[in-house]
């Protein structure tokens, strides 16, 4: 659900300087309407493309099936005739072992063909089974960032480091996180402590490596941000943190001090 600019101002801490807060919720509302509307459209767009996906994969899957049943026909004749090939050996029929090998000869055309369509056909369902696949990756990563939206509403946080704080919070791409069934056909999003994506962010920016991302400190209760912490023994200048990639700033975060 998209969050509106007037619940966005009910968070506002009270006593924040109003010049501040709004600056700070214009900047979250244009990064959180811009994610919104990305994720309508990405979520129209993958169900379209998962509806024509599996259209397609049900077309194939009954043509193999298709091909199945009458190669399964084929094999039942193919019987028949070894049946009656055998019945003219025990015969003493002269012209068995000609036609015995003539059977031979046919039966491996037909096996040997049956397995080259058998081989493509699965070929194409491991394709869009790789696509499906794609495509629930995607949509769980949509709903990742959803939550990730929804869990820093009034926490105060720089709105130029959101990538980085979403990173170090949850995991480059939300690897700290699956989905779990919780049955009757219901799922939710979790670490494997059982954590789910507003905790895992309440619980980072509560961390000294956290503190560095909440301005003035606070994050929305009004508490001192002071760092009662000694100093590292290294440090590192802001500027070149925010040169750093998502997962170098992973690291680095928890290695050193970042000064100005």
């Amino acid at each position: 659900m998209a969050i509106t600019k007037e619940q966005l101002d009910g968070l506002k801490p009270e006593g924040f300087d109003e010049t501040q807060w709004s600056e700070v919720s214009s900047k979250f509302m244009a990064l959180h309407d811009s994610d919104v509307n990305g994720l309508v459209t990405n979520e129209a767009n993958l169900k379209a493309e998962k509806v024509a996906i599996k259209e397609k994969y049900d077309s194939l899957n009954n043509s193999f099936t298709a091909e199945k049943n009458a190669w399964a026909e084929k094999e039942k004749a193919l019987n028949a005739n070894l049946e009656e090939l055998n019945k003219k050996i025990n015969d003493g029929s002269s012209n068995a072992q000609a036609l015995e090998l003539a059977f031979q000869q046919k039966e491996k055309i037909l096996t040997d063909a049956y397995a080259q369509q058998k081989g493509e056909l699965e070929k194409k369902i491991q394709k869009l089974t790789g696509q499906v696949t794609t495509l629930e990756k995607s949509a769980f990563e949509n709903e990742c960032k959803d939550a990730f939206s929804k869990a820093i509403v009034g926490k105060n946080l720089d709105s130029n480091n959101l990538e980085a704080i979403k990173t170090l919070a949850l995991g480059e791409n939300f690897s700290k996180f699956s989905k779990k069934s919780i049955g009757d056909g219901k799922f939710i999003i979790t670490r494997d402590d059982g954590k789910d994506i507003a905790a895992s962010v309440d619980e980072f920016i509560s961390s000294s490596a956290g503190k560095l991302f909440v301005l003035n400190g606070n994050s929305g209760g009004g508490a001192d941000g002071g760092n009662d912490n000694p100093p590292p023994a290294t440090t590192m200048k802001w500027a070149d943190f925010q040169r750093l990639s998502p997962s170098e700033q992973a690291e680095a975060a928890l290695k050193y001090t970042l000064v100005d």
